[in-house]
């Protein structure tokens, strides 16, 4: 079976002023999508709604393409404006020391990097236990659109 790829086309940024994360859009035959997935893969692509287009910025250079079970790019926007994206280990190491002077964005970042230790443990079960969760609850909030 072979997937359909989604060029990584630009950010659903909803609060230009504040950092934190930010949603990847994808493009995809002149229609644009968001990915659904975990803190690690990617499983499938739903259309972004016409109304989040106006919040949507283009990426200035990306060649990078994904499908379903490829690595969930995750994007992040400092105070200061800068844009990194890559995966959760690359964000990682990239904001291991970054402090943001918002505490519930703080929060936010913490909670990303507790995720993703989480994932590197050697403990096979407490990592199943994690990603289980973290699927489960993309079940419900997916039920609630």
């Amino acid at each position: 079976m072979e997937f359909r790829r989604y060029k990584l086309f630009g950010y659903l940024n909803l609060f230009p002023g504040l950092s934190g994360f930010l949603y990847p859009v994808f493009l995809n035959n002149g229609s644009l999508y968001l990915a659904n997935g975990n803190i690690r893969y990617i499983y499938s692509f739903s259309p972004l709604k016409t109304n989040y287009i106006p919040f949507v910025e283009k990426f200035p250079c990306t060649t990078e393409s994904y499908c379903p079970g490829n690595h969930y790019p995750h994007v992040y926007q400092k105070e200061n404006g800068e844009i990194l994206f890559g995966t959760e280990n690359f964000l990682c190491r990239k904001l291991k020391r970054y402090h943001v002077n918002n505490p519930v964005l703080q929060k936010e970042l913490e909670d990303f990097f507790q995720e993703v230790k989480l994932l590197r443990s050697p403990r096979p079960l407490l990592r199943y236990r994690m990603v289980k969760s973290i699927y489960d609850q993309n079940l419900l909030w997916n039920d609630h659109d």
